[in-house]
């Protein structure tokens, strides 16, 4: 399903919503799967996985039928999906009297540090991918440099600061921290597509608001997602990484 999402996602002409919607109702389904097996075979784990199980089998139903609904009506679905997979991580009330599978902190880090890697990675294959089927112009040489700067200054920041203090100790900033990557990611993916979009800029082309916008936002959200990880951590002193 991930690789039929890449393909039906990067073609624009096709009336992609409801494939789309089909295949990650797939996904959803596949983790509620997974969390069906932990409770058939780690019965002192029920009290996890069932509500996750169940909080992820109507996200995908949801998710599936999404692709039937209005725009205005997919996007309140697709914000109860949100709600439904997020929930469940922020609040205490789900891991009551239940040790947390993932209590292998550094193991964690040390996954989500990759995940962090590939991600920036994406970011360099973007731009060379956007860039390779057009003329290239001298800006768009200043661009792809920018972009190198750019990436492995968020690279810098995160594995010099985030990366060495590893996963926090305690329930609560544990949640905050995991949930504090996603942003991060968005923000990173982001930067390449806005990165991707000045790099097929000519010469003589004048920049809107919008253009400048689509780039800085999310340049703006992936140094805010570090800050909230940093504060999160187990760095210390906080302030200066949060300056």
């Amino acid at each position: 399903p991930m690789v039929l999402l890449i393909i039906v996602g990067s073609h624009t002409e096709t009336q992609w919503r409801d494939p789309l919607s089909a295949m990650i109702g797939v996904l959803l389904v596949l983790v509620a799967i997974l969390h069906e097996v932990t409770r058939r075979t780690r019965p002192d784990l029920s009290a996890f996985a069932v509500p996750r199980r169940n909080a992820f089998v109507v996200a995908a139903a949801l998710a599936s039928l999404s692709g039937l609904a209005p725009a205005v009506g997919a996007a309140v679905i697709w914000g109860v999906i949100a709600v439904l997979l997020v929930v469940p991580v922020l609040l205490d009330r789900f891991d009551q009297g239940v040790d947390r599978p993932a209590s292998n902190l550094e193991h964690l880090a040390d996954r989500l540090a990759a995940l962090t890697t590939i991600v920036l990675g994406e970011s360099f294959i973007r731009v060379a991918l956007t860039t390779s089927g057009r003329h290239l112009y001298e800006i768009n040489f200043i661009i792809v440099c920018l972009e190198f700067v750019v990436v492995c200054s968020l690279w810098v920041a995160y594995f010099d600061d985030v990366g060495v203090a590893g996963m926090p100790r305690g329930r609560r900033r544990q949640r905050w921290w995991l949930l504090a990557h996603l942003p991060l990611h968005i923000g990173i993916i982001g930067t390449a597509v806005g990165l991707g979009a000045f790099a097929t800029l000519r010469q003589s082309n004048d920049l809107t608001d919008a253009d400048i916008r689509f780039l800085t936002a999310p340049l703006v959200l992936a140094f805010v997602a570090l800050c909230a990880v940093g504060l999160c951590s187990s760095r210390v002193p906080k302030l200066p990484l949060a300056i």
